[in-house]
Formats: structure tokens, sequence, C-alpha cells
């Protein structure tokens, strides 16, 4: 597997932190990751796949598999100063619009808080991030079809930032590429369980992601351009970008 040598990321307000390529959060077998930052376990379901290669990543099949961490706090963004942050490749689809990288959400208990996705429609897949706020009442997004579309089998660093006072920015590879003045202002803390891979409801995946994952990191803060910057060219490399 991918040795992890401690990338020079951003870690101010890093709440979480999966990487397939670090010893500490993935062994390269067994059903147990770990949140580097915390060390709380998440559990491989479904026969997640390991591949070394790239560094090291998870394959997920978009029938069944996925990543589950308990409810925590540290994952919840009620001011809705944060930042979600992944290294993906997707290779397909499951037939259905939505496709998740990393979800707080069960859709059936209804504590939805935010969707981190690929999505897929008329042909064409693009980024795509969803939040809502504490009463479950209104989503809010940033990411479209016109202005982020892109590519199958072929990893992208993807990342979204709000500010917490309605302005949220959408980054692949580094560049600007969307951007909402509507986006939510107070999100929910309603106990959902963090899942990578899919979305859940109840204890069905649903929203399965096709492809694979490598690294996944939540924020409490909002980026700015040049740790946006920052972050992308720590680990560009590893992913050919």
């Amino acid at each position: 597997m991918g040795f992890y040598r401690g990338p020079n990321i951003v870690t101010e307000n890093l709440t979480f932190a999966l990487d397939a390529g670090s010893e500490r959060s993935y062994s390269g077998s067994g059903t147990t990751s770990y949140n580097i930052i915390n060390n709380q376990t998440g559990t491989l379901v479904n026969n997640v796949s390991f591949d070394s290669s790239y560094g090291g990543f998870f394959e997920f099949d978009g029938v069944d598999d996925y990543i589950q961490f308990a409810d925590n706090d540290a994952y919840s963004f009620t001011n809705a100063q944060a930042t979600w942050e992944a290294f993906v490749r997707p290779t397909g689809n499951a037939g259905v619009l939505e496709h998740s990288i990393m979800t707080k959400a069960n859709y059936g208990q209804n504590t939805r808080e935010y969707q981190f996705q690929v999505r897929y429609t008329g042909g064409t897949y693009y980024f795509y991030l969803a939040a809502i706020n504490q009463n479950v009442t209104g989503w809010s997004s940033v990411g479209s079809i016109s202005t982020t579309s892109i590519n199958i089998n072929q990893w992208y660093h993807i990342l979204v930032t709000s500010n917490g006072s309605g302005n949220a920015q959408m980054y692949i590879d580094g560049e600007l590429k969307d951007s909402s003045t509507g986006f939510q202002t107070n999100m929910g803390n309603l106990g959902a369980p963090l899942i990578v891979g899919a979305t859940i409801s109840n204890t069905t995946p649903i929203q399965e992601f096709v492809g694979d994952i490598s690294i996944c990191r939540l924020y409490s803060k909002h980026f700015s351009q040049a740790e946006v910057t920052q972050n992308f060219n720590a680990q560009k490399s590893r992913f050919g970008l």
C-alpha cells in the first residue's frame, strides 16, 4: 500500500481525514478504517475494495458498499462555516442521478445535513454539494451541470467551501468552477452517521458511488483561494494531476 508522509495540507480546523494511502487511516486490509484526526473507527461495509496504486484508494461498486463512521459533532457545521474535500475518480453510474462521495444524512430518519456527490444526467457527470438547514426544510447547493461537467476514469480534486454568510464556492483541481450567494447560513446537527461512498436510508445504502475514492476531508472553516491551492498542490502529483 502507499506510505503516508504527511503532505503539506491545511490543518487548521481539520475535523475528519480519511486517506487510503495512510497507514494511520487504513492498513491495506480488513474492514476497519480510521479518521486520522481523532482515531475514530469507520467500518467498510459490503466488501469495499482497496487498491494500492496512486498511493492507495477505495473502490466502490455502486451496488451496496460504503464506509460508515458514527455520528460525531465534529462532522456537523451548525454555523455553516465548512469545507468538504476529496480526491475521487468516478468510473461510471448506477443509472440514477445521485452518487454520493461523502454524506451526513439518513433519509429513513429524516436526519439530513449534507450530501457531497457526483451527479449524472443526460449523459453528463458533474460534482454537486447540497446542504440543508436545522429544520430540514430547505436545501441549498453549489455545483451545476453547465459549469462543472467532468469525465469518468479521471482523477479529480474537488473542494467546496462555505463561509456561513450564504457564500459558497466549488473548486475543481484548484480552479473556481461554481459559486453561490444563497447557500445555508445555518445547518443541522441531527445525529446522522458520516458515510463515504453512499447515502443511507435507515440501514439501506442508496445513491451509491461508482468509482474510486482515495481521500476525504472535512474542515470547520471557510477556505481562502490560497488554502485551496495549498491542498491541491500538496497531493496532486500522487494522482497525476
